[in-house]
């Protein structure tokens, strides 16, 4: 079995329910299972590694880590030490800011802190919108899963699974048979990908 998850952002205040659906996910976890964390399960953007280390939410995750895991990179915990994507079984996973070229990052908050006004005169990305109750996001997102399929249609996998956008989808393209599935913040709104073979289902927790 496999699984995929996201957005965690360890190191923001997460509610209790929210932690709560961090640990929920982690006990579906069997010893030999597969588990692909993909992308922002650190938050460097916002946070130091030592604010990000001492928070509940980190010392909730990494009590809980179960399987073999897989850490990918994203744009707020971007380490060249981490891969960027993974690859197996006809499936490809991986953040998905690598198809924005607005994504929220760490460079871009060094930005903001040497000329606040840059902020105002840069486009945000779609997370930054939701946050701010701008409707846009969901547009943006649109065009976000846009060039993930065009990637997708580039590469030898059938699927392609990703985060990033906060937002989940499930594409279908029956020209080439290829499926790309977005997945929410698994924090947020529980959803996490369950990969049993050839079916992959988009799951959510309470």
């Amino acid at each position: 079995m496999k699984w995929v998850a996201g957005d965690l952002h360890l190191g923001y205040e997460w509610t209790e329910k929210q932690l709560a659906r961090i640990s929920s996910f982690q006990s579906l976890i069997h010893p030999d299972d597969i588990v692909i964390y993909a992308g922002d399960i650190f938050e460097y953007a916002w946070h130091t590694r030592e604010e990000v280390a001492s928070s509940l939410a980190f010392e909730t995750f990494m009590n809980g880590l179960e399987g073999r895991c897989h850490f990918l990179s994203g744009n707020h915990d971007y380490s060249p030490t981490l891969p960027e994507y993974w690859h197996g079984d006809g499936i490809t996973v991986c953040h998905g800011h690598q198809f924005d070229l607005l994504a929220d990052s760490a460079w871009k908050r060094w930005y903001y802190r040497l000329a606040p006004w840059f902020q105002e005169v840069w486009m945000n990305s779609p997370w930054e919108q939701k946050m701010q109750g701008n409707d846009q996001w969901q547009d943006h997102n649109a065009y976000v899963w846009g060039q993930a399929v065009k990637y997708l249609e580039s590469i030898n996998s059938n699927t392609l699974i990703m985060c990033h956008t906060h937002d989940s989808v499930d594409i279908y393209r029956p020209e080439s048979e290829k499926t790309l599935i977005g997945l929410g913040s698994l924090p947020e709104d529980g959803a996490y990908a369950l990969v049993d073979g050839e079916d992959i289902q988009i799951q959510f927790l309470n």
